[in-house]
C-alpha cells in the first residue's frame, strides 16, 4: 500500500494534465499516452516479479505503477505543452506539490503512531487494525487539513470554499 501510495502523486498530475487534451477534445493523445503508461508498468512489474525475492515483488510490482504513471505524465506534460505553444507552469505545480507533500508529514507521523501504539495495546485482531486504521486515518485527515492551512497552500482553500459553498455555510 505504501508503495502504491507513492504512485498517487504522479497519478494525479496525469490526470489533470490529460484533462487539457480532452479540452481540446483530442481523445487520441490521453489513448496513447495510457498505452505508453501500461507498456511501462508491465515491464517494470515483470522486471520487479523476476528480479526481487518473492517477498518484495508485490512491492515491486506497485511502485512500477508509480514509474509508469511518472513516465506517462513527462510524455503528456511535454505533449500538451507543445500542443499549447508554452509553458504550463511547472514550478508552480512542483511546488505546489511539495507543499502538499510538506503537509502531510505531520499527520503521516501521527497516524503511525496511532497505528502502532493501538496494534500494540489491542492486537492484530481485525477488530483493532480496524481501530488503528480509523484512529490513524482521522489523525492524518486532521492534521493534513491544519498544516495546509496554515501553509496557505491555495488549492485547500479553494477546496474548503468550494464544499462550504456547498453545504451552504
Amino acid at each position: 500500500l505504501m508503495a502504491f501510495a507513492l504512485g498517487l502523486i504522479p497519478y494525479s498530475v496525469q490526470y489533470v494534465v490529460l484533462r487539457g487534451f480532452y479540452a481540446y477534445e483530442d481523445t487520441r493523445t490521453p489513448f496513447y499516452n495510457t498505452v505508453i503508461v501500461a507498456a511501462v508498468n508491465a515491464a517494470a512489474s515483470g522486471v520487479s516479479y523476476v528480479v526481487l525475492p518473492s517477498r518484495w515483488a508485490v512491492v515491486g510490482m506497485a511502485a512500477s505503477y508509480g514509474l509508469a504513471y511518472a513516465v506517462g505524465v513527462g510524455v503528456a506534460w511535454r505533449r500538451l505543452r507543445n500542443r499549447l505553444g508554452g509553458d504550463l507552469d511547472g514550478g508552480r505545480v512542483l511546488r505546489t506539490y511539495a507543499r502538499l507533500c510538506l503537509a502531510a508529514v505531520p499527520g503521516a507521523l501521527a497516524a503511525g503512531a496511532i497505528a502502532y501504539a493501538v496494534l500494540n495495546a489491542l492486537g492484530s485482531s481485525a477488530l483493532s487494525s480496524l481501530v488503528a486504521l480509523l484512529g490513524g486515518g482521522l489523525a492524518l485527515l486532521a492534521l493534513f487539513f491544519v498544516a495546509a492551512k496554515k501553509m496557505r497552500i491555495e488549492e485547500m482553500n479553494a477546496m474548503v470554499g468550494m464544499v462550504r459553498g456547498r453545504l451552504g455555510r
